[in-house]
């Protein structure tokens, strides 16, 4: 066993940290390994030198003030200072001095324990400045970010916050998320997050997805919504990056409504021209019937004058579904509830034409369309479908689910499309049928490009592929919704 001298002078020799000790007379009289690593300067060197050698002359008056607090007072105190060591690196350490008291009698001398803090000051500023980056990115951010804890209590809200919902950071921090969300949500929103908490159950974190937020002023409005999940030891922190999309929607709503009138515009010579030559042969039969006395003659007349307003008719039913305002009142209809009743209508019509209808409809995840939506896209694209068919021909409807979109295709067995029609098949006023496609039917090809306008209004895509002599197939992607219920049940959709 090493005798108590050895095992003190090799822990001081040792310690992790530089160690001096100097007498009464301020002469150093211990100089570790680590302070010689650290000065660059070895115990031969400093041993008998005045302890004030070991300083910069600017601390000096410093430090000696705290020698002499300790060697009368016996206070303990400690000093920050820089130093540039020989490579001219500067570099901040930390020295505490202190008294050397022995058992019994004044002090001997004093000890100075010197940590170099550097890399803790260059660690301390790193992540100031990250955190000072951070805040101006959260007040500048042109996207409103609110953060809650695990209890749904606000903790954060930015400037942009503010904008949207009208609250200042001040009246909402440490009151619940829920008071920015309207009826029914509100209510249930604490819900969805035990059910999170406890379950890993998702809602709506980590998925970005349209909402509805509520004002101060308690206007409710379209918001783009994206909630992530930040875990911090077994605490939540929920972020929500919130975008106003009121006047997006405004926009979108102004550009489809000047698309359509410039739409309507530009076929105004096409319908004219088309309605001049039904009423034009009109005419001619009344006045090659009134020339007549052949009862044959007024009934063939009759007839032509029938069928001609019949084509007038479905050209004004095109019109008036190409035109429909995204305002109309419809109803709240269940996606596979519409499909099966639609097949259900639409069966005889495709019968009395000697074909067969097929129909596949798996029970999706209740989800509701705007009936005056849904409708007129199955039966635009079923009526298309049969109208390329020869007696004998199949029609398939299918409605399957494909993750949160609900995907319907209708498909034939008619003549098909070749290429160099297939890419134009959803322009407005095109059309291979009807006198301005090069026949003699009343179409003025809108009725794919209104399918195509009332898909893109839900949300979803449209597709066809075809192949000549073989058919066609058009698929509908739709993205699922929840079911809104309501006691009412004509929804004013907009």
């Amino acid at each position: 066993m090493p005798d108590d001298d050895a095992f003190y002078e090799a822990l001081c020799r040792t310690a992790g940290f530089a160690l001096i000790g100097a007498d009464r007379e301020r002469i150093i009289r211990i100089w570790n390994d680590r302070a010689a690593l650290l000065f660059s300067r070895g115990a031969d060197a400093m041993l008998g030198r005045p302890l004030a050698e070991a300083f910069p002359e600017s601390l000096r008056p410093q430090i000696e003030v705290l020698v002499r607090e300790a060697i009368e007072r016996g206070i303990s105190n400690d000093v920050e200072y820089t130093w540039v060591d020989p490579v001219e690196v500067e570099r901040v350490f930390v020295a505490v001095v202190s008294p050397i008291v022995p058992a019994v009698g004044d002090a001997l001398g004093v000890s100075i324990a010197i940590r170099d803090i550097t890399p803790r000051r260059v660690a301390a500023q790193a992540v100031r400045n990250t955190a000072a980056r951070l805040k101006a990115v959260f007040d500048t951010a042109a996207e409103g970010i609110v953060t809650a804890d695990e209890t749904g209590r606000i903790e954060s809200f930015n400037p942009a916050a503010e904008r949207i919902f009208g609250w200042r950071a001040d009246e909402v921090i440490g009151k619940d998320l829920a008071m920015l969300m309207p009826e029914p949500d509100r209510s249930k929103h604490g819900d969805h997050i035990r059910r999170y908490l406890e379950t890993g159950e998702k809602h709506i974190i980590g998925i970005g997805r349209e909402v509805v937020g509520l004002r101060k002023n308690g206007e409710t409005f379209p918001m783009d919504l994206a909630v992530s999940d930040v875990h911090l030891g077994r605490t939540h922190i929920f972020t929500g990056i919130i975008r106003d999309m009121t006047e997006r929607k405004k926009l979108a709503a102004e550009v489809a409504s000047s698309r359509r009138m410039a739409s309507l515009g530009t076929m105004a010579e096409g319908v004219s021209h088309h309605f001049n030559n039904i009423l034009g042969g009109v005419l001619t039969s009344i006045d090659a019937a009134l020339s007549s006395d052949s009862p044959r003659e007024y009934r063939k007349t009759l007839e032509r004058a029938a069928n001609s307003i019949g084509r007038a008719s479905r050209i004004t039913q095109q019109l008036l579904a190409f035109s429909q305002s995204e305002h109309s009142i419809g109803h709240a209809i269940d996606l596979t509830e519409a499909v099966r009743r639609f097949v259900d209508t639409f069966r005889p019509e495709v019968e009395k034409k000697g074909l067969a209808l097929d129909a596949t409809i798996d029970a999706l995840p209740p989800a509701t369309f705007e009936s005056h939506r849904i409708f007129p896209i199955l039966e635009g694209l079923s009526q298309n479908a049969v109208d390329a068919m020869k007696p004998g021909g199949r029609l398939c409807i299918r409605l399957t689910a494909d993750g949160d979109h609900a995907v319907i295709q209708i498909a034939d067995t008619g003549s098909g499309i070749s290429p160099e029609i297939l890419e134009r098949v959803f322009e407005p006023f095109f059309t291979t049928k009807g006198q301005l496609g090069g026949g003699d039917g009343a179409n003025v090809g809108l009725g794919l490009s209104a399918v195509h306008g009332l898909v893109k209004e839900l949300d979803g895509t449209i597709s066809v592929a075809s192949v000549v002599d073989r058919g066609t197939t058009m698929t509908i992607r739709l993205p699922l919704r929840a079911v809104t219920k309501s006691r009412d049940s004509a929804v004013r959709f907009e």
